[in-house]
Order: C-alpha cells, then sequence, then structure tokens
C-alpha cells in the first residue's frame, strides 16, 4: 500500500529538469516498498496450501497464467486507452 503514493506522485509529476531528484527518489522508494509481494505474501500462501511435491508445478503455472494475462490484456488495454 505504501507504493501506491510512489506511483501517484510519478503520473502527477512532469519529467523536468527541477524535479528529477524527487522522482529519482519516488522510483527508489517503490522499488523498495512496492517489491514484496511474491517473497511476502505469495510464496507463504503457496507454501501452506500447496504439497511440496507440487510446489515448482504450481509456481510455474501460477507464472505463466499471469504473464498469459499480461501479455493477452496489456496491449489490447493500450490499444483501447490511446
Amino acid at each position: 500500500l505504501a507504493s501506491i503514493p510512489c506511483v501517484t506522485g510519478l503520473f502527477l509529476l512532469k519529467p523536468t529538469e527541477e524535479n528529477i531528484t524527487a522522482m529519482t527518489g519516488m522510483m527508489f522508494l517503490h522499488g523498495l516498498v512496492g517489491s514484496w509481494v511474491t517473497p511476502g505474501c505469495l510464496a507463504p500462501v503457496m507454501c501452506d496450501i500447496i504439497p511440496k511435491s507440487h510446489t515448482a508445478s504450481a509456481y510455474a503455472w501460477e507464472l505463466a497464467i499471469v504473464f498469459a494475462s499480461g501479455n493477452a490484456l496489456g496491449p489490447l488495454t493500450v490499444g483501447y486507452l490511446s
């Protein structure tokens, strides 16, 4: 949740020479606080609900679904919004 203000600030600021330091700081902060989802949430939940013998396959399926949906829906959404 802490990464939402960083992303909002990045979208609201116009990239100029005066605020390049602020934008760099927000990008760094977003990378610092926004990268906890997989190691902090997804991996422990998968370890709890999936048997040890199927963990690698389940994680591979999860990544395949996430990337396939992103590659299928992302370009369509960008085309629609533009």
